[in-house]
């Protein structure tokens, strides 16, 4: 399929290249520009003096009419327009996959500290119960909640979680994760 600004079946090589030339102008593109560097050019070749035109001549007129320059000069600023749109969109999709497995990797290594502290901390619960930091861990969890749902509405995953219930009523999160057997001070 041909696209709009390419050659016309009736358009010789003079008005092709005249077409051409006004095309690649891109917004600053005018009749007038085109025909002025063309009597510029054929007077540098001729040794003349160039002369600048005031306006583009009637027999020009109407072969850019006949030939629809604006229109296809039009299109092609348009093709060109998405092109660019494309590409764009192309280095945001590039840019936020890696952002995302940059992001990946954090979260995974933060994972692993977070595992490893609450092990600590569970290590230290059966020695030394009485030296936990609950205030503190009860912060560390909180945080590291608000990180994992930032992390999970990146990803597009649920940022809900479902409530546990016993016997009809609603457990705290915390009394899951954290030791049962703390003071209302630690909190």
């Amino acid at each position: 399929m041909a696209e709009l600004w390419e050659r016309l079946p009736e358009e010789d090589n003079k008005w092709w290249d005249r077409f051409e030339r006004y095309r690649l102008m891109g917004i600053n593109r005018s009749f007038l520009g085109v025909y002025t560097q063309e009597k510029r050019d054929r007077a540098a070749q001729q040794g003349h003096e160039f002369k600048q035109p005031k306006s583009t001549p009637g027999s020009w007129t109407q072969r850019i009419i006949d030939y629809q320059w604006e229109t296809r000069a039009h299109a092609w600023d348009e093709h060109e327009r998405q092109l660019r749109v494309k590409e764009a969109d192309a280095r945001r999709a590039n840019e936020v996959a890696k952002a995302r497995e940059i992001m990946w990797t954090s979260l995974q290594a933060l994972q692993g500290i977070a595992g490893r502290i609450i092990n600590t901390m569970g290590e230290q619960a059966k020695h030394e119960p009485d030296k936990i930091d609950l205030k503190g861990f009860k912060e560390f969890m909180l945080g590291f909640g608000v990180i994992m749902k930032e992390a999970r509405l990146t990803f597009g995953e649920p940022t809900d979680r479902t409530d546990v219930t016993s016997g009809g009523e609603k457990i705290a999160w915390e009394s899951i994760i954290l030791p049962a057997m703390m003071d209302e001070d630690d909190i």
